[in-house]
C-alpha cells in the first residue's frame, strides 16, 4: 500500500503466529499527568463498594504516593482456596479514564488488572501500577492475550530465571467472571 508521498509503508512487525508486535521507547512516551479526574472520587466510591462485596476487606491498600491520572491504588485482598490462601492485588483508578481502543474493536475501554500470588511483593504492585498507567501513558490499550515482554530480547522478572513475559488473561475465577459488568452497570446509574 502506498501512501500520498508515494513511499511504501513499512510492513507492522509480527510475531510467528501473525499478531502485530507494537514497540514502545521510553523516549515517545507522554508523561503521566498529575492531578486528578473529573469522576475520580464518584468513581472510587463505586469500584470500594463492588470490591468490599467481591473480595472483603482490604488486609492493605498500596497507595500511589504523587497523584497521578489516572490514580492508581492497589488493593490486596485474600481468598481461600482447597490449597490455601491466595492473594488477590486489583487495581482501583485505571478504569477512570477510557483507553484508546480502536473503533472496530469490540473490547471493554475501562479494566481494572487481578493478579493472584501466594504473598504480595512491592514488585508485583509496582508491575500492575505501570500496567495500569501504560495504556493512558501511550494512548493504546490493553486487553486480554496482550503479551508484555520485560525489555529486548526480555530479561527476567521479579528475580525468577524464566518468567520474562506478562501474559494477559481474562478472569480465571468463576466468581469474578461478572465483575467487569458489574462495575459497569453501577457507573450507569451514579
Amino acid at each position: 500500500m502506498f501512501d500520498w508521498f508515494g513511499k511504501k509503508k513499512a510492513e507492522p512487525e509480527t510475531s510467528e503466529g501473525g499478531s502485530i508486535i507494537h514497540r514502545y521507547s521510553t523516549a515517545s512516551w507522554s508523561p503521566t499527568k498529575v492531578g486528578l479526574t473529573e469522576r475520580a472520587v464518584e468513581f472510587g466510591k463505586i469500584r470500594d463498594e463492588v470490591y468490599l462485596r467481591r473480595f472483603g476487606e482490604a488486609k492493605q491498600v498500596y497507595h500511589e504516593v504523587i497523584p497521578l491520572i489516572p490514580h492508581i491504588d492497589v488493593m490486596e485482598y485474600y481468598r481461600t482456596s482447597k490449597d490455601g490462601d491466595i492473594c488477590t492485588l486489583v487495581t482501583s483508578g485505571m478504569s477512570d479514564l477510557t483507553m484508546n481502543v480502536p473503533r472496530k474493536l469490540e473490547v471493554p475501554r475501562r479494566v481494572e488488572l487481578i493478579f493472584h500470588c501466594r504473598e504480595p511483593k512491592q514488585e508485583y504492585v509496582e508491575t500492575m501500577r505501570w500496567l495500569a498507567h501504560f495504556p493512558h501513558d501511550q494512548k493504546a490499550w490493553i486487553g486480554e492475550l496482550h503479551t508484555f515482554p520485560n525489555g529486548n530480547p526480555p530479561e527476567p522478572l521479579w528475580g525468577s530465571s524464566t518468567l520474562d513475559t506478562i501474559f494477559l488473561l481474562s478472569f480465571i475465577v468463576k466468581k469474578d467472571l461478572d465483575l467487569q459488568s458489574e462495575l459497569i452497570f453501577r457507573r450507569r446509574w451514579c
